[in-house]
């Protein structure tokens, strides 16, 4: 929602998930939305948003490591990750650096902290995934989520706008919740 207040043109979106009862009051989705796909759910609300210039392509195909991603020919192609299970995380960061992204965040959420990693190839990247033996297994409502995830949307977004600014970015940052503490770490550009 972050980017598409920031005038965010061309926006892929993959999930195949329909929006379920536990999904709201955790999420963006309203009861109204239950037992539609994510996605079409997802693009009303970013088109009530800003509907102006914004291309919104929906995928509900399941993705791994052997699958494509059409490359939006213009400007950078960045892969967002922002869900629950470290494996899949590592296969779609794998396959959006196979299909030559040009960077990848991954948001990351736990019930103290944020994780946010901007990472520009696979070997960066594994270099902070662990497995889901090692993530949290809090259930989305003893994370907070709400109110968790919009703090992690103004973090994606500041990454990106940093990155198309040329500017230097934390390839880490973590957000402690309880503290309000910010940690930074190894800018690059």
């Amino acid at each position: 929602m972050c980017l598409t207040r920031h005038n965010a043109i061309n926006i892929d979106l993959h999930d195949m998930d329909s929006v379920s009862p536990e999904n709201i009051g955790i999420s963006m989705y309203n009861e109204i939305d239950i037992g539609r796909l994510k996605v079409d759910a997802l693009e009303d609300i970013l088109k009530s948003i800003n509907s102006t210039k914004m291309n919104i392509k929906k995928h509900t195909k399941w993705l791994d490591s052997t699958s494509t991603i059409d490359k939006n020919k213009e400007g950078l192609n960045i892969g967002l990750l922002c869900f629950d299970n470290m494996l899949s995380r590592l296969n779609i960061a794998t396959l959006c650096f196979n299909n030559k992204f040009d960077y990848i965040i991954d948001a990351r959420m736990g019930r103290e902290q944020i994780q946010v990693y901007t990472v520009k190839d696979i070997a960066t990247y594994k270099k902070y995934w662990y497995p889901d033996t090692e993530a949290s297994a809090d259930t989305c409502e003893e994370k907070g989520t709400p109110d968790v995830s919009m703090i992690s949307g103004s973090l994606i977004t500041s990454q990106i706008r940093k990155v198309l600014n040329k500017s230097f970015y934390p390839e880490e940052v973590i957000f402690h919740i309880p503290s309000m503490a910010l940690e930074c770490t190894t800018m690059v550009k």
